[in-house]
């Protein structure tokens, strides 16, 4: 849990760049479990994101959205359209998307995954995430579709 912690004031930068709220409320040692709120620039959509570090660093965080209105967890709905149509975010920092967990890379083994330059860390992780849904990327589209206003 300390190692989580440390890397967590490590990623003041990006917490401060993207106007975070992270929610450490439920990391215990019983379970090592954080939420990361944050909103889109584009349209102001908010996003919970969920990191669940049983096994941190041997293993990469299970990562999840979580809908901000119903608390649903992993659910189509709770996911930016920057992430794959499936409610998955496809990088080797997020175990859900090994075999095992999803459908997303069932070819994937756990292995270098902390290697990764940019994401090998808690703070690189939001970075990324929150980049994306701050259409970093290019790759955020606003959904306008009104089902969470």
């Amino acid at each position: 849990m300390n190692h989580v912690r440390a890397e967590l004031q490590r990623a003041e930068p990006f917490v401060k760049l993207f106007g975070l709220d992270v929610d450490t409320s439920m990391l215990t040692e019983g379970d090592l479990r954080i939420r990361v709120t944050g909103a889109s620039r584009d349209d102001g959509e908010r996003y919970v994101v969920e990191m669940l570090f049983d096994g941190y660093r041997a293993i990469p965080p299970f990562v999840e959205f979580v809908d901000p209105y119903t608390g649903e967890v992993g659910i189509r709905s709770a996911y930016p359209s920057c992430f794959h149509n499936h409610p998955c975010i496809c990088a080797p920092y997020n175990r859900k998307t090994y075999g095992g967990h999803s459908e997303v890379h069932p070819e994937w083994q756990f292995g270098d995954w902390a290697s990764n330059p940019g994401t090998e860390d808690i703070g690189g992780m939001l970075n990324h995430i929150f980049a994306s849904i701050n259409n970093h990327f290019g790759t955020y589209k606003a959904e306008n579709d009104d089902r969470h206003r």
